[in-house]
């Protein structure tokens, strides 16, 4: 009983790590990532979980609005600032006249 218990406390540490080796970088953004012997060329970013045997992808649905929220961040991030500096560059042109 006691080793059947260790055996699966063993197995269950184990299952986030079965297989996944480090990803291999490439030129256009993706990475070759091998989990229990399966080689993906994925994006470096796409999560990739093993659930049992199974091997599953983020679906591309959710990747891409995924993505497209992080371009929408970066995007809002960008406006403030150049309406920051827009305002600074103002202040000093009304500076620069006096």
């Amino acid at each position: 009983m006691t080793r059947r218990l260790l055996g699966a406390v063993i197995v269950a540490a184990g299952v986030g790590l079965m297989g996944v080796t480090a990803p291999a970088a490439d030129d256009d953004g993706m990475v070759i990532k091998k989990i229990n012997g399966i080689r993906m060329k994925v994006p470096a970013d796409m999560p990739i979980q093993t659930k049992g045997n199974v091997v599953e992808f983020m679906p591309m649905e959710e990747y891409l609005q995924k993505k497209v929220h992080e371009l929408s961040a970066r995007i809002d991030a960008s406006d403030a600032k150049i309406k920051s500096l827009e305002e600074e560059v103002a202040q000093l042109k009304m500076l620069n006249k006096m």
